[in-house]
Parts: structure tokens; C-alpha cells; sequence
């Protein structure tokens, strides 16, 4: 049976009137993920991935937008079948749930929930300590008077030692569920080092179906986006909306909106 290479998850509100979606496609070293939300009522938003087995990675964060959106894409080291929930949270200083969407098969909706909420748990920030009162002095004792010397006790027999008592039904230790990690930080060459602030300030967006492609709109009709490996920017490329091309290496390409774009590919050393 040939296994499943692509997944559309559908996101149901947790404590938000919200809604959206994941797309998830295996890929040759883990899977590439779009997370589309609408309706948010936060400031961020954060996407996470989530097995069977208490582990999450996050996705990546994007800032909502006036009309309560927000995207999310990223590759994840993981392989598809191992994908179990996509959550969404609030990406406030203290994280609380938005959505939450299951991937494939019969699922215990409650434990999945259960495991986003002990997420946003790990996430909140440790209380700072509390400040420790200063002991009050204490009186010094009054001197006493020494006592009358005693006659040494008789040395006493060991008692035998006893067994240690069994008990009947051991329970095992949950185990510590595995933090969240980020993703690692790309590498840049030199020369396009300029383009880096665009992928780290900007909401990534998904102009064409490039499955490995993150694109970033950098203006009103134009987009920027790369293509990595191990953690290294190889490709670039450039999109300007419209039907004529602003030069002869531009390529035209049909937009995910019914729009086209002239595209510019570019390798980089």
C-alpha cells in the first residue's frame, strides 16, 4: 500500500471563535507544513506540532493580522506518520489554546487536548522568587550549669537485620514529556544576507503550490522566498504579480490565487 504523502488538516476552535487549516506534505527529510488561521482575536500566533507520545515542535509564530489572520510555514523533522495534532496558541508572554486540528485516523480527542494544555503549561515563564524574610535575632541562651558526669551505658546488641518490605502493585513513572524546540536558524551567504530581516519580520504566505519554498511578501506586489538545505539558503527567488515580465530571465507561473506572477530563480554559490 503506497504510503500517504500529503494530509489537509482542518482546525477547530479551543477557546476562540476561530477557524483554519494545515497542510501537510512528506517531504525527503520530514515534512513541510502550512498552517492557515483566521478569526484570531491575539496579537500572535503560534503553531505547533504534537505526537502520540507528549513531544512538540513549533512551527514558527506570525503576527495577526487587522482581519484576524495569520500563516505559518515550516519544515519539520519529523516523518508524516508520526504528525498526530497541529494546535495553535495564543502567542502572549502566558499561551493559551486557539485551535487545535487531528491528523488521520480515530483519535482521543480529549487526550490531544489534554496534551495542548500541559504545552501551553511548559511554555508559561517561571515565577520569579519570592524575597525570604530576615530571621529576627533570637536571645542568646542563659548559661546552664554543667551536669554531673554519668556512668557509661551498657553496650547494647544489634538488632537483626529485617527485610525490606515488598509491595504488592508498582506503578511506573510517567515520563517527562519532551520540550518544545524551535527550529534551527538559517545560514545566509554574504551576498544575500540583506534578505534575511524580511523572512524574520514578515508573515509567510503561500503565492504558488512549491512544496520547500517559504516566500515572504516584501511589498505590494512583489515576493521574496528561498529554498534550504541543512540549514543553508540554496536558492532565490523573486515574484512580481502581473502578466508582463519586468525582464527576459523572468519565468511566468500560475498564483494559488487565479493570478500570475513573473518569477526570477536564482542559485546562490
Amino acid at each position: 500500500m503506497e504510503a500517504i504523502r500529503r494530509r489537509l488538516v482542518m482546525l477547530k476552535p479551543m477557546t476562540a471563535h476561530a477557524s483554519g487549516h494545515a497542510r501537510l506534505e512528506a517531504a525527503q527529510d520530514g515534512v513541510e507544513a502550512l498552517v492557515q488561521a483566521r478569526g484570531l482575536r491575539a496579537a500572535q500566533g503560534r503553531a505547533y506540532a504534537l505526537d502520540g507520545a507528549g513531544a512538540a515542535r513549533e512551527l514558527g509564530a506570525a503576527e495577526v493580522n487587522a482581519r484576524g489572520e495569520c500563516t505559518v510555514s515550516a519544515r519539520l523533522a519529523w516523518p508524516l506518520s508520526r504528525v498526530r495534532a497541529i494546535a495553535v496558541l495564543d502567542g502572549a508572554t502566558r499561551p493559551a489554546p486557539l485551535l487545535l486540528g487531528l491528523c488521520g485516523g480515530a483519535q482521543d480527542v480529549e487526550s490531544m487536548r489534554g496534551a495542548v494544555l500541559a504545552l501551553c503549561r511548559r511554555l508559561e515563564p517561571a515565577p520569579p522568587p519570592q524575597p525570604q524574610a530576615e530571621p529576627e535575632p533570637q536571645a542568646e541562651p542563659e548559661p546552664q550549669a554543667e551536669p554531673e558526669p554519668q556512668a557509661e551505658p551498657e553496650p547494647q546488641a544489634e538488632p537483626e537485620p529485617q527485610a525490606e518490605p515488598t509491595c504488592a502493585f508498582a506503578l511506573p513513572l510517567a515520563a517527562s514529556p519532551e520540550p518544545a524546540e524551535r527550529l534551527p536558524g538559517l545560514a545566509w551567504p554574504p551576498a544575500f544576507s540583506t534578505l534575511a530581516p524580511l523572512f524574520a519580520k514578515g508573515m509567510p504566505c503561500a503565492p504558488f503550490d512549491l512544496p520547500g519554498w517559504r516566500f515572504v511578501r516584501a511589498k505590494e506586489g512583489l515576493y521574496v522566498g528561498y529554498w534550504q538545505e541543512d540549514a543553508r539558503v540554496k536558492r532565490v527567488a523573486y515574484a512580481v504579480l502581473g502578466d508582463a515580465p519586468p525582464g527576459a530571465s523572468y519565468r511566468p507561473v500560475a498564483g494559488r490565487d487565479g493570478q500570475t506572477y513573473q518569477v526570477l530563480w536564482q542559485r546562490v554559490p
